[in-house]
């Protein structure tokens, strides 16, 4: 009797065990647990396969990809209207066009491109798709021995949960004077509603330095790419069009005989250190260097952040 009574007990406390077992194994897989994408700020972070959140109206990993590249297109055409013919920028093969893998599983895509012109020294885009990445990162860096202009910069970076845009002129100076001159109150009115058209917020405090009071900052969940990114392409282009005619406006700091003056020279070797400093800090803490290292490697990221992305000789040029 007292052998049955044993049995019976361990028989029972297996089926508790078995129970307890199922409970746990039932609650890992559920179906609707959510999926927590990467930040902007924690970019590197491995998307998951079973993610169900929706992108936008089309699954297409590319989709955004070929809009990149036709706004790219587009703009390359108009700076050539005003500023002549561009000249292409070498770019190692190592960098204008490669393949890379998030956690040995998830496939990447890096593309870069630049061109050159009198005014402006380099044009410059990259791009990063697959993985549930989409990234597109524009900038124009102005000839500053010719021109007072400040970067044209555009950074576009769709996450599998969070969508984020960064229009602006970005400031090469620090003076008050600067940003409330001419280059900014001229276009002020037709930038500025921008910033209300499209989900913008403040910059964060971290970055404030390195942008304008005109920056385009917006941030919005992927169901709605679709609903906004024509606003971000009209707002893309009127940014453009406006840096161009400041461009276009302005006259070479070259005197008559070809020597700078000596206003323009100050001025110039006072932006160059701000550029020089803008570059070295973006090298350094470039949001998605994390990203980068896990696809391709630690000295590659380097490698193209301090060649290709943001190459200091260009304030030597």
């Amino acid at each position: 009797t007292t052998l049955i009574i044993m049995l019976a007990f361990i028989f029972l406390l297996f089926l508790r065990i078995l129970a307890g077992y199922r409970s746990v194994y039932k609650c890992n897989r559920c179906p609707s647990m959510p999926f927590k994408a990467p930040s902007v700020f924690t970019i590197g972070m491995e998307p998951s396969t079973e993610s169900k959140f929706p992108r936008s109206s089309t699954d297409d990993p590319f989709h955004y990809r070929d809009i990149f590249r036709t706004w790219h297109s587009n703009i390359l055409s108009s700076i050539n209207n005003v500023d002549g013919k561009l000249s292409s920028v070498y770019i190692s093969e190592d960098f204008s066009s490669c393949h890379g893998t998030i956690a040995k599983k998830f496939s990447v895509e890096f593309n870069s491109e630049a061109h050159s012109s009198s005014k402006f020294k380099y044009i410059r885009k990259v791009e990063l798709n697959g993985a549930g990445y989409s990234v597109f990162n524009f900038v124009i860096f102005p000839n500053l021995n010719l021109v007072d202009l400040p970067v044209f910069g555009v950074d576009i970076v769709l996450l599998p949960g969070n969508s984020l845009v960064s229009i602006d002129f970005q400031p090469l100076s620090r003076e008050e004077s600067y940003l409330t001159g001419p280059l900014y109150a001229n276009y002020r009115d037709r930038l500025q509603k921008w910033l209300t058209v499209l989900p913008c917020q403040p910059v964060p405090t971290k970055v404030a330095t390195y942008f304008s009071p005109l920056c385009l900052f917006a941030q919005f969940p992927p169901t709605q790419n679709a609903a906004l990114f024509d606003l971000v392409g009209e707002a893309l282009y009127e940014y453009i069009d406006c840096y161009l005619m400041a461009a276009g406006l302005q006259s070479s700091a070259m005197t008559g005989d070809g020597k700078a003056n000596e206003d323009s020279l100050l001025c110039s070797s006072d932006r160059k250190q701000v550029l020089w400093d803008y570059l070295e800090y973006r090298t350094v803490n470039d949001p998605a260097k994390k990203l980068l290292t896990g696809a391709f490697g630690q000295k590659w990221t380097e490698d193209v952040l301090s060649q290709v992305l943001f190459p200091k000789d260009i304030c030597c040029r």
